[in-house]
């Protein structure tokens, strides 16, 4: 990737070496729109790329969501489990004939 096309497209050059479908992706879209014969690509396969690239990174971004989410759920499961702990040692030595269980009008 030359100097010109990275600065020209505002990315790295670091991200085009470790996107590599990205770097195509600008290459072939470079030569076809100056017109280059030996273009490898069409300008179908392009839009067909970019939309390619596009649902991935929506894939991407509903992948992050998920494993917040599953972050969220698993730190609530554990104080959960903590709140249980805690409940079960309160009532621990306590004689089973003396807990009453109550209706649900409090009786």
């Amino acid at each position: 990737m030359s100097e010109d096309a990275t600065a020209a497209s505002g990315v790295s050059r670091a991200t085009f070496y470790n996107k590599p479908l990205l770097a195509e992706y600008v290459a072939l879209s470079k030569s076809e729109a100056v017109g280059n014969r030996g273009a490898t690509a069409s300008r179908a396969e392009l839009e067909e790329a970019n939309a390619k690239m596009r649902r991935l990174m929506e894939r991407d971004g509903e992948l992050v969501l998920a494993l917040a989410d599953n972050e969220r759920l698993t730190k609530r499961v554990e104080a959960l489990e903590a709140m249980l702990k805690d409940a079960r040692r309160h009532f621990e030595g306590m004689p089973r004939g003396r807990v009453v269980p109550f209706g649900k009008d409090g009786k």
